[in-house]
Protein backbone atom coordinates (compact mmCIF):
# COMPACT_ATOMS: atom_id res chain seq x y z
CA UNK A 1 0.00 0.00 0.00
CA UNK A 2 3.06 2.01 1.01
CA UNK A 3 3.61 2.50 -2.86
CA UNK A 4 0.45 3.62 -3.59
CA UNK A 5 -0.18 6.18 -0.77
CA UNK A 6 3.61 8.24 -0.93
CA UNK A 7 2.75 8.71 -4.93
CA UNK A 8 0.74 10.96 -6.65
CA UNK A 9 -3.00 9.89 -6.41
CA UNK A 10 -4.08 12.13 -8.98
CA UNK A 11 -2.38 9.48 -11.79
CA UNK A 12 -3.60 6.75 -9.50
CA UNK A 13 -4.12 3.63 -11.77
CA UNK A 14 -6.56 1.34 -10.22
CA UNK A 15 -6.58 -1.72 -12.44
CA UNK A 16 -2.80 -2.02 -11.12
CA UNK A 17 -3.43 -2.94 -7.95
CA UNK A 18 -6.61 -4.81 -8.78
CA UNK A 19 -4.39 -7.48 -10.50
CA UNK A 20 -1.92 -6.76 -7.90
CA UNK A 21 -5.31 -8.16 -5.53
CA UNK A 22 -5.84 -10.98 -7.79
CA UNK A 23 -2.62 -12.41 -8.13
CA UNK A 24 -1.14 -11.74 -4.75
CA UNK A 25 -4.49 -13.39 -2.61
CA UNK A 26 -4.90 -16.40 -4.10
CA UNK A 27 -7.10 -17.84 -1.29
CA UNK A 28 -9.31 -14.74 -1.38
CA UNK A 29 -9.73 -15.37 -5.13
CA UNK A 30 -12.40 -18.12 -5.74
CA UNK A 31 -14.70 -16.20 -3.33
CA UNK A 32 -14.84 -12.82 -5.31
CA UNK A 33 -17.85 -12.53 -6.99
CA UNK A 34 -17.79 -12.21 -10.72
CA UNK A 35 -14.64 -10.06 -10.54
CA UNK A 36 -15.87 -7.14 -9.04
CA UNK A 37 -13.33 -5.79 -7.25
CA UNK A 38 -13.57 -1.35 -6.55
CA UNK A 39 -10.72 0.70 -6.09
CA UNK A 40 -10.81 3.95 -5.58
CA UNK A 41 -9.72 7.22 -4.58
CA UNK A 42 -12.29 9.09 -2.20
CA UNK A 43 -12.16 12.41 -0.03
CA UNK A 44 -13.87 11.94 3.61
CA UNK A 45 -13.22 14.40 6.52
CA UNK A 46 -10.28 16.15 5.33
CA UNK A 47 -8.56 12.70 4.24
CA UNK A 48 -7.68 11.31 0.90
CA UNK A 49 -8.73 7.71 1.59
CA UNK A 50 -7.84 4.64 -0.97
CA UNK A 51 -11.09 2.69 -0.85
CA UNK A 52 -11.22 -1.23 -2.18
CA UNK A 53 -14.20 -2.84 -2.09
CA UNK A 54 -14.16 -6.62 -2.36
CA UNK A 55 -17.62 -8.47 -3.07
CA UNK A 56 -17.09 -12.07 -1.62
CA UNK A 57 -19.74 -15.29 -1.53
CA UNK A 58 -19.26 -17.61 1.53
CA UNK A 59 -21.19 -20.45 2.05
CA UNK A 60 -24.11 -19.24 -0.36
CA UNK A 61 -23.91 -15.66 1.89
CA UNK A 62 -22.51 -12.84 0.04
CA UNK A 63 -20.49 -9.98 1.93
CA UNK A 64 -18.88 -7.32 1.13
CA UNK A 65 -15.20 -6.39 2.48
CA UNK A 66 -14.22 -2.77 2.45
CA UNK A 67 -10.71 -1.79 3.24
CA UNK A 68 -9.28 1.88 3.57
CA UNK A 69 -6.00 3.10 3.31
CA UNK A 70 -4.94 6.63 3.97
CA UNK A 71 -2.16 8.75 5.33
CA UNK A 72 -2.33 10.82 8.97
CA UNK A 73 -1.22 14.26 10.11
CA UNK A 74 2.63 12.29 10.23
CA UNK A 75 2.18 10.86 6.97
CA UNK A 76 2.14 7.19 8.44
CA UNK A 77 -0.15 4.96 6.84
CA UNK A 78 -3.45 4.27 8.36
CA UNK A 79 -5.60 1.30 8.11
CA UNK A 80 -9.29 0.22 8.52
CA UNK A 81 -11.95 -2.61 7.31
CA UNK A 82 -15.58 -3.78 7.88
CA UNK A 83 -17.40 -6.15 6.45
CA UNK A 84 -20.81 -5.72 5.02
CA UNK A 85 -23.56 -8.19 5.54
Amino acid sequence: MKQFLYQDLENFNSDVLKEQIYTQCAALVPNIIANDIYVGIIEYNGYTFLLIRVPVEVDATKKTINYAFYLNELRQIKFDFEIEW
